[in-house]
């Protein structure tokens, strides 16, 4: 992906009971990131820019 298609993304957030969250590019299914949290996550959200 180009660096001009970066502001088209569609980024989807999963959360998880193995303690993480992550990113996913929602249009090809690559995960962007693996964010770890210390307790279960069950739910998430984004604001702002990512």
């Amino acid at each position: 992906m180009s660096g001009n298609d970066v502001g088209n993304q569609v980024i989807l957030a999963t959360a998880s009971y193995d303690h993480t969250i992550k990113l996913w590019q929602a249009h090809s299914g690559i995960c962007q990131r693996t964010l770890k949290h210390p307790e279960s996550v069950s739910f998430c959200g984004l604001s702002g820019s990512y």
